[in-house]
């Protein structure tokens, strides 16, 4: 394996840093991008499923705070914290027991 392989996969460094740390990163210094992360994959889905249907619309999605689709844009923002290595919609993992723990309060 080349060496530019090996560091196009090693998880960023702010994954590494504790929620102190990451707070005071500013949103555009994470560098993130959705082809950095499980969730291409989830959007390519979405392609697919839209094609199968006969549907020529296709949303276009970036990382962002919060979710939001911006009026007039033919797009859907995703938070950028579901791009984390260790997220279950980046990993394709279940989220249900994540959600039911946070909700059941």
């Amino acid at each position: 394996m080349t060496q530019a392989r090996a560091t196009a996969r090693r998880e960023p460094a702010w994954t590494r840093l504790d929620d102190e740390a990451l707070l005071d990163l500013r949103f555009c210094d994470l560098r993130l991008s959705l082809a950095s992360s499980g969730l291409e994959d989830s959007v390519r889905r979405l392609y697919a499923e839209l094609a199968r249907k006969g549907i020529r619309f296709r949303p276009h999605f970036w990382l962002s705070e919060e979710w939001f689709s911006p009026d007039g844009i033919p797009g859907i923002a995703i938070p950028f914290y579901l791009a984390h290595p260790g997220s279950c919609a980046s990993s394709g993992a279940s989220c249900t027991r994540s959600r039911a723990a946070t909700t059941s309060g």
